[in-house]
């Protein structure tokens, strides 16, 4: 399509894709792979990051109109802007999709902030409607089975073997770590 001319815009809700992480979405255009690390696409159907970020940037503004309020980091354009754990042209192709926000700004205003930037966002708005479960009996997160069941996932997302090499690279674990459960991952 690009080729051809068309502005071709890109989000998060790709099928292919299916995340709400940006991050995800870059990778995928270009390294042609699936979350799974499936190679679906040959390389010449990849495009490079600069036409990434503008497929989800500029083109997506020019898509729905809206280029003279999004798209760029401009003045009289919406303050959206994101301070990220990674310059997303420099990192290996592979961990783009590991790319984080530390801070994102939203009409000129924090709505997400960690690590550094911590406590800089508003409080979260109250639970609506008023008679919502979660609003008086929480979050899976507030039961006892929720809590190990996030806890497994979480461990076992920290300790598969691609994670764990790319934790290991970045100095984060150090390269004699064995996992509690190796049944869970197979890495050893």
């Amino acid at each position: 399509m690009l080729d051809t001319g068309l502005l071709v815009g890109a989000g998060t809700d790709a099928p292919r894709v299916s995340s709400h992480n940006p991050w995800q979405s870059l990778s995928w255009l270009v390294t042609g792979q699936t979350v799974g690390g499936f190679q679906l696409y040959p390389p010449g159907n990849h495009v490079d990051r600069e036409t990434a970020l503008a497929m989800h940037t500029t083109s997506g503004a020019a898509i729905s109109g809206e280029s003279d309020l999004k798209g760029t980091i401009s003045a009289g354009r919406y303050a959206d802007l994101a301070i990220l754990s990674a310059d997303y042209f420099a990192v290996e192709d592979e961990d783009i999709s590991r790319i984080e926000s530390l801070l994102t700004i939203v009409g000129g205003k924090i709505a997400y902030a960690v690590a550094d930037y911590e406590g800089l966002a508003r409080p979260l708005p109250p639970i609506l409607p008023d008679w919502s479960p979660v609003l008086h009996y929480g979050g899976y997160h507030q039961c006892p089975s929720g809590v190990r069941q996030a806890q497994r996932i979480a461990q076992a997302a920290a300790e598969s073997c691609d994670h764990l090499s790319w934790r290991q690279n970045q100095g984060e674990v150090p390269p004699s770590y064995r996992a509690v459960d190796s049944s869970v991952h197979g890495c050893w």
